[in-house]
C-alpha cells in the first residue's frame, strides 16, 4: 500500500495551483505594458490614417478650389449682366476680379489651415 498516494495527489494539485497563480500574476503584471503598447499602436495607426486622409483631402481641395474659382469667375459676368446690364465692361471686370480675389483669399486660408493641421499631425506622429 502506498502511504503517500493521496497526499502526493494533493501536493501535486498545490504545486499546479501555485504555478497557475504565478503565471496568472505574471500576466496581470504585464497588463499595463500590454495596454500601453496597444494604445500606442492604436494611436500610431489612427495618426497615419488621419494623415493619409488629410493628404487626400489636400489633393482634392486643390482641384476643387481651382474648379470653384473658375466657376465663380465665369458666373459673375453672367449674373451681373442679368441683374445689372447697364454696368460698363470695365466696372464689370473690376467687380469680377475683386470677387475672385476675395474668394481666392478664403480658399488660401482654408488651404493654409489644412496644411498646418497636416504638419502638426505629422510632427505628433510617433513614427516621425
Amino acid at each position: 500500500m502506498d502511504s503517500n498516494g493521496p497526499n502526493d495527489s494533493q501536493d501535486e494539485m498545490v504545486v499546479v495551483s501555485r504555478a497557475a497563480l504565478e503565471q496568472l500574476q505574471r500576466q496581470i503584471d504585464s497588463l499595463p505594458e500590454v495596454f500601453a503598447k496597444t494604445t500606442q499602436e492604436l494611436g500610431r495607426t489612427l495618426s497615419l490614417r488621419l494623415s493619409a486622409a488629410l493628404e487626400d483631402l489636400a489633393a482634392q481641395l486643390g482641384e476643387t478650389t481651382d474648379d470653384a474659382l473658375r466657376s465663380i469667375r465665369d458666373a459673375i459676368p453672367v449674373v451681373v449682366a442679368q441683374y445689372a446690364p447697364d454696368i460698363p465692361p470695365d466696372a464689370l471686370d473690376a467687380i469680377t476680379e475683386a470677387i475672385y480675389a476675395r474668394a481666392a483669399e478664403r480658399f488660401a486660408t482654408l488651404h493654409a489651415a489644412q496644411r498646418i493641421l497636416s504638419e502638426r499631425l505629422q510632427q505628433d506622429s510617433p513614427d516621425r
